[in-house]
């Protein structure tokens, strides 16, 4: 750590008193004292981190652990350190590292404001020794608005001589660049009755009604866009009549009437519901087929007539 060693130190009972070990210790006390002014080690700990002498650590503890009667700090008796704890011969605190350390911060912020100081000052001395150089583009500023005022003036004065007095025509609307008249935006496909007929066979299915809110319309607009306005309703209905295990699992949400709109549309037409065991089975006869054109080829290719 670092601490910072003020001056006093050679004017108190420490110096003028003696012995001189003990204010070689307190100084290496001061160095290795955490920022509470602790010094959690033993004498030994400190000869050996210092390189000073045992003996001279030693003499210079017994005499900073004695009480002073004569000391600037009254505090604990006059002790410049007291131990951490009882009953342990190690580990010290240094009474007025607190009180010193404080003064160290004042000292230090008192510099930094004069600091400071003393830059705004010369570079407001420097601010004030270019201000000759912008003085004419200050000037230069605050002439623009008279020099644009007296433009408009005179635009106004030729447009007038030129059209009679009268204020000119406005100007035609603008077009589009392409010379097409802009599009109209699309008005949103109307959702009611597929609303309806999904919510009546739903809360018929279910005993609730559905959620509706910001993306169920959106999801809605899409289908009556994807089916039509007519077709819509009678889907919906169908679907949440449908006993597909993935429509079950997800108690028939709208997501998945929209992304199986068009096949649900087809079974909802012909009547053919179409379960995943039929797929099933329409790979095994696939597959089943396969095996045998491959074998018959095989049998051709070495003779053999079926």
């Amino acid at each position: 750590m670092y601490a910072k060693v003020f001056t006093q130190i050679y004017d108190g009972t420490l110096c003028t008193k003696g012995p001189w070990e003990a204010l070689v210790t307190f100084q290496q006390m001061l160095v290795l004292a955490d920022l509470d002014g602790n010094v959690d080690m033993t004498a030994a700990a400190i000869s050996r981190r210092t390189t000073i002498p045992l003996e001279i650590i030693e003499r210079g503890l017994a005499e900073l652990i004695k009480p002073d009667p004569d000391s600037r700090t009254p505090t604990e008796e006059g002790r410049r350190i007291v131990q951490l704890a009882e009953g342990r011969t190690w580990g010290w605190r240094i009474v007025n590292y607190a009180h010193y350390r404080e003064l160290k911060r004042e000292e230090d912020r008192r510099e930094y404001h004069r600091q400071y100081w003393h830059k705004r000052k010369a570079a407001h001395s420097t601010g004030s020794t270019g201000s000759t150089g912008s003085t004419e583009t200050q000037h230069a500023q605050q002439n623009q608005p008279k020099q644009k005022q007296k433009q408009k003036q005179k635009q106004d004065t030729e447009a007038e001589a030129i059209h009679g007095g009268k204020p000119p025509c406005d100007p035609p609307a603008p077009t589009a660049l392409s010379g097409k008249p802009a599009r109209k935006r699309a008005s949103k496909p109307d959702t009611g009755s597929v609303w309806d007929a999904y919510s009546q066979a739903y809360a018929e299915k279910y005993g609730v009604q559905p959620v509706r809110n910001a993306k169920v319309n959106g999801q809605l607009s899409q289908l009556v866009s994807r089916l039509g306005a007519d077709e819509a309703p009678g889907v919906a209905r169908s679907y949440i009549a449908s006993r597909n295990g993935l429509y079950v699992a997800s108690k028939h949400c709208v997501d998945l009437l929209l992304r199986d709109c068009e096949k649900l549309r087809t079974e909802w037409v012909t009547g053919n519901v179409g379960h995943q065991r039929d797929a099933l089975e329409e790979d095994r006869m696939s597959a089943t087929a396969g095996m045998v054109r491959r074998i018959s080829a095989n049998l051709e290719a070495k003779g053999v007539k079926l």
